[in-house]
């Protein structure tokens, strides 16, 4: 999947912050450190439904073949 220009975003990570660009605008982010853990556990938690969600497709996917046979 690619995405138009328009709608590409970037961001990139600091000690102070975060830095977001999108569609050539920039905006920095502070943050502190309660902030910074509050993301990083967001993103974490984020991930793992991220992955659970691909192993039971995965799962699923196995269970049709298995099935079809």
């Amino acid at each position: 999947m690619t995405a138009s220009p328009s709608k590409q975003a970037k961001i990139s990570v600091d000690a102070s912050g975060l830095a977001v660009s999108v569609a050539d605008q920039d905006y920095i982010i502070t943050l502190d450190s309660k902030d910074m853990v509050g993301l990083a556990v967001e993103l974490l938690n984020r991930a793992q439904k991220l992955y659970v969600q691909e192993k039971e497709k995965e799962a699923a996917e196995r269970r049709a073949t298995t099935t079809a046979l």
